[in-house]
């Protein structure tokens, strides 16, 4: 928790998501050069660096990787996954890994990265250890990953969480998937790397779940935490409806 806090220091979060409105972020992320915002992002973390983060010098402070594989590409995702991240972890920066207790115990305990999670672990943080341990299941059954990384940030006591990037979609196409996310010809290599497939089989159904499940698990959070932040999302276009939605034209505001 500490740890959390040092990092996010009572600031305005950013959490850069990979949808594909983030690519405006592109031209309005130098509005945002002289403040003073944590970066966050997930998974396939690298190119909202090189892509929107790079323009104005700066660099994620959090990111948030749980994903699970089935066990046949488990050794060819992690070999690309484990090394971008323990990139990441080497710098000289005051950053975190968020990941679940099971990603620890099931991929990087065993070999061959169990000496990259020694050299590092003290910027690796197991999401589970945020919550209660008799009411674990209450607080980490969650509709998405990034319900987990929101959890994070109030933990750590953001003063405000802004999505981008945060779009969903509805009714899609399994084909057309991959042109809903960000840099989508790039997505399609972690995806076959992930997935083996580019069909998009789940993110109509977690839009759906997220929008029905986050707001009461959200009371949850902001109680445990005893942390109120508001949340907007800088998605206009977002089928998600339970943030307030603010345009680009408004982020220098907001921050």
């Amino acid at each position: 928790m500490q740890r959390l806090k040092n990092i996010i220091r009572n600031r305005t979060v950013a959490i850069l998501a990979h949808g594909s409105s983030i690519e405006q972020f592109e031209t309005y992320i130098e509005d945002l050069k002289d403040k003073d915002v944590c970066y966050a992002s997930l998974n396939f973390f690298p190119i909202m660096e090189e892509f929107i983060l790079s323009k104005i010098g700066k660099k994620l402070d959090i990111v948030f990787d749980c994903s699970t594989v089935a066990k046949h590409r488990q050794e060819e995702f992690d070999l690309v996954r484990m090394k971008r991240l323990e990139s990441f972890m080497q710098r000289q920066d005051n950053n975190l890994w968020i990941t679940s207790h099971g990603i620890v115990r099931d991929n990087l305990l065993p070999t061959p990265w169990n000496s990259m999670y020694q050299n590092n672990k003290s910027k690796i943080l197991e999401v589970d250890t945020l919550f209660p341990s008799r009411r674990i299941s209450e607080f980490m059954s969650v509709p998405g990953s990034i319900t987990l990384l929101i959890a994070s940030c109030i933990a750590g006591q953001a003063k405000k969480i802004i999505m981008f990037g945060f779009d969903g979609c509805n009714n899609l196409n399994l084909q057309e998937g991959l042109n809903t996310y960000y840099k989508p010809q790039l997505q399609k290599e972690e995806r076959l790397r992930a997935l083996g497939s580019i069909e998009d089989i789940g993110v109509t159904n977690d839009t759906y779940n997220f929008q029905m499940q986050f707001p009461s698990i959200l009371n949850k959070y902001k109680s445990l935490f005893n942390n109120d932040c508001p949340i907007e999302n800088c998605s206009k276009q977002s089928f998600y409806s339970i943030f307030n939605k603010i345009s680009y034209q408004d982020l220098k505001q907001a921050i």
